[in-house]
């Protein structure tokens, strides 16, 4: 049987609730798995090779950049010019 319907969202929170609703299942960080205290979710680990996912830093280098900006850039091993 296939889903009768399809939500998105780029919310963590949403996902969940719609999970505790009976709208069906999502993948979400572990980090979010592991504050929830909610007893209406149940969460399963994936076997096998987990999925990886990137984070990137972007930014404008036309921009004025603060003090405390590179600083951050700094942080991340970025230059903020480039």
């Amino acid at each position: 049987m296939f889903p009768l319907t399809m939500e998105r969202t780029s919310q963590l929170a949403m996902l969940q609730e719609l999970v505790s609703l009976g709208h069906g299942v999502s993948l979400i960080p572990q980090m979010a798995a592991l504050i929830d205290r909610s007893p209406e979710r149940v969460y399963r680990s994936l076997a096998g090779v987990r999925p990886k996912r990137s984070v990137v830093l972007v930014t404008n280098p036309y921009r004025y950049a603060s003090r405390l900006q590179n600083s951050f850039f700094e942080a991340m091993r970025v230059d903020g010019r480039n």
